[in-house]
């Protein structure tokens, strides 16, 4: 999955909050439904979806493929930041 656009988070955000959803936890999928709909500055929206992610990742509810995928996200945001 590639992450090189907003447009690309936002795809993926919606992606995570419909897994977040189908597993039962709404209260993530609640807060990245929430940051899909809410303008940011560049920086809040990186930091914020960031923040989810890491949420996400420390799940033991789901799969290795997901978790890949949320880790790759964070990494490219982690990347944006020069971290």
């Amino acid at each position: 999955m590639e992450f090189n656009s907003n447009d690309d988070l936002r795809r993926f955000a919606k992606h995570v909050e419909e897994k977040m959803e189908y597993l039962g936890n709404s209260s993530i999928a609640h807060d990245l439904r929430e940051w899909n709909e809410t303008a940011f500055l560049p920086s809040e929206l990186l930091g914020e979806l960031r923040i989810i992610l890491k949420r996400v990742e420390s799940l033991a509810i789901i799969d290795s493929e997901l978790k890949q995928q949320v880790g790759d996200c964070i990494a490219a945001i982690n990347k944006a930041f020069g971290q």
